[in-house]
């Protein structure tokens, strides 16, 4: 029979931890940390123009890989006709 304090562990393990190919890893819990929150620049796909923020953590700015995926899907799914 399960004890309510084992039934506590396993819930106090699965919010905490997260699983990976059938075991448990520790995620360690940081305190918060203020993220760097800017205007990129103003895109223009088509006859749209679109404000390009950002949000960093630990970093002045994005990565640019994830600046050029934002561009590549505003350009995929705004540049249709003019409404």
């Amino acid at each position: 029979m399960v004890t309510d304090i084992e039934l506590a562990s396993v819930k106090l393990v699965e919010k905490f931890c997260r699983r990976s190919e059938g075991q448990y890893v520790e995620l360690a819990m940081q305190p918060y940390a203020p993220r760097a929150f800017r205007f990129i620049e103003l895109l223009r796909v088509g006859y749209w123009r679109m404000k390009l923020y950002g949000i960093a953590y630990r970093e002045d700015l994005p990565r640019e890989s994830l600046l050029a995926s934002a561009r590549e899907i505003a350009r995929a799914t705004n540049c249709r006709k003019k409404q």
